[in-house]
């Protein structure tokens, strides 16, 4: 699975893609547009294998 934390604080938001170890694209840093359904598991709020769309550019080099 792979795994990305969006947002921080009470909007952090735990992204996880099952079946997936890397996506291309996909870094610390990267802006990430993503859309699914949302649950709350454990307190936290996570979506699993959400559709998502790369923003421009990557982290500062």
């Amino acid at each position: 699975m792979l795994r990305a934390e969006l947002g921080g604080g009470d909007d952090k938001v735990t992204i996880i893609w099952l079946g997936r170890t890397h996506i291309t694209g996909i870094e610390p840093g990267r802006v990430l547009a993503v859309e699914g359904t949302l649950s709350v598991q454990g307190g936290r709020k996570v979506i699993y294998n959400p559709r998502y769309e790369l923003g421009p550019g990557g982290p500062p080099q």
